[in-house]
């Protein structure tokens, strides 16, 4: 008794802030562990019903489409550390403005990327792009505004997530996504049980359940539990839109630099090794993205606690929190250890010997994970409150070395030459978030460590 008292004590005692993330951290530990499996799963069932180099190719394709999920000029940013602000000072105007103009800026951008697609789909030449046979260049053609249209429709969506992020409800957008991940699954399953293997099938199944989801979520709790935010048309006030541009640009190129990073790694692959080799690199980041996964569950929900703290001059909250962060970065270099030791013998396991990974892919995506988890160790505090400035002249570092970086390292060494210039580009920002971090608890942040 005592034992179940002492948990109950611990998720229900203390700071409601710190209740809240409890809560939330344990929730998406059981959700991300689910979309993990579920992710694993896919994988083989996947590659079998098509093969591993379409498999490739519909990674490739996929990440190159993702770019519409970034062209909110980071206004998706904006809206969540403003939004939160909001919400801590329960202004329920205010928070529906910023929602509602948020919401039509999303509407215009998805339309006029898609009318842009449509422009000038019949002159991309996807058999170059994608480094593909005219053949299957002319069906990607085909394919590919089905797959933009679904896409535009996700980034709409994602307002959801963005609000559910800023209530500082990270779980249930997590939940959300979980569950368009397993009706993706299922029906890929289904499709290989009645179908022969049809690249189309498959991007469309992954691509059309995201926005189904949410669309469905937006219509329910929008009904419910953020009524008083709902978007609107009359709440729409277009000199917000400065509001959420002030931090929104600034997090809009670190959006392009992050994005720039992870899409272009499979296009460079593709482009030098052929669409097999970009199915071996994936499999094995989605292997190591275990070690990030679980560490991001922890720190994501504390992006708005600490921009609540924060708001509220509670520094000793936020100092102490990062003090656990840090003890579970030291915790992860353990976990990733053992990870490399034993990833041979899991990629038999898991997708038997159709799919060769070579061990240096996976000491690199290793390290990689390693330096990303320190990164983020600091990086959300530098988001919550808004202090941007240094890291988004990384971005702009980044934008300019990263391709030429990559794709040298890439020619010379092989695949696990594109993550090592994603790790030797990551260095020097975690450096210098950690001189900033210290700089914002010690109150001594002057010049551009406060902007």
């Amino acid at each position: 008794m005592n034992q179940i008292k002492k948990i109950k004590n611990f998720f229900t005692k203390g700071h409601e802030r710190s209740v809240l993330l409890k809560l939330n951290i344990i929730s998406l530990f059981f959700l991300r562990g689910v979309s993990i499996l579920v992710s694993f799963i896919v994988v083989p069932i996947t590659i079998n019903y098509l093969n591993p180099t379409e498999y490739g190719i519909w990674l490739t394709l996929s990440s190159i489409l993702i770019w519409v999920d970034f062209f909110d000029i980071g206004i998706g940013h904006g809206l969540r550390n403003k939004l939160s602000e909001a919400l801590a000072k329960k202004d329920y105007e205010l928070g529906k403005s910023y929602v509602s103009t948020a919401f039509v800026f999303f509407i215009l951008i998805s339309a006029g990327f898609f009318l842009i697609m449509t422009s000038i789909n019949q002159f991309l030449n996807w058999s170059v792009i994608l480094n593909i046979s005219p053949e299957s260049g002319e069906y990607i053609s085909g394919m590919v505004l089905w797959l933009c249209g679904l896409f535009c429709l996700r980034f709409v969506f994602k307002l959801l997530g963005i609000i559910l992020l800023a209530d500082q409800r990270p779980a249930f957008d997590t939940l959300l996504s979980v569950v368009s991940s397993i009706l993706s699954v299922i029906i890929i399953f289904i499709l290989t049980e009645t179908t022969k293997g049809s690249l189309k099938l498959v991007s469309i199944a992954f691509s059309i359940t995201y926005p189904f989801v949410f669309s469905i979520a937006s219509i329910i709790l929008f009904r419910g539990r953020y009524k008083l935010i709902a978007p609107s048309y009359a709440s729409v006030n277009v000199k917000y839109i400065k509001d959420l541009l002030g931090l929104g640009v600034k997090f809009f190129i670190i959006q392009l630099s992050t994005l720039l990073i992870f899409s272009s790694s499979n296009f460079i692959i593709i482009q030098l090794y052929g669409a097999k080799e970009v199915t071996s690199y994936n499999i094995a980041y989605k292997y190591f993205n275990i070690i990030m996964v679980i560490f991001v569950i922890i720190v994501n929900p504390m992006w708005s606690a600490f921009t609540n703290a924060y708001a509220k001059g509670d520094i000793d909250w936020i100092r102490n929190s990062v003090k656990k962060i840090q003890k579970l970065w030291y915790l992860s270099i353990l976990l990733t250890a053992l990870l490399i030791l034993i990833s041979n013998f899991f990629y038999d396991f898991w997708i038997g010997k159709t799919v060769h990974i070579p061990f240096s892919i996976s000491v690199s995506i290793s390290i990689y994970a390693i330096v990303y988890n320190l990164h983020s160790t600091y990086i959300y505090v530098i988001n919550g409150t808004g202090k941007i400035y240094i890291q988004t002249i990384h971005s702009i570092f980044a934008l300019v070395f990263y391709l030429p970086l990559a794709y040298i390292l890439t020619k010379y060494m092989g695949v696990s030459g594109v993550i090592n210039a994603s790790t030797i580009i990551l260095l020097p920002l975690v450096f210098v978030t950690y001189i900033q971090y210290k700089k914002i608890v010690s109150k001594t942040a002057n010049g551009i460590w406060n902007k």
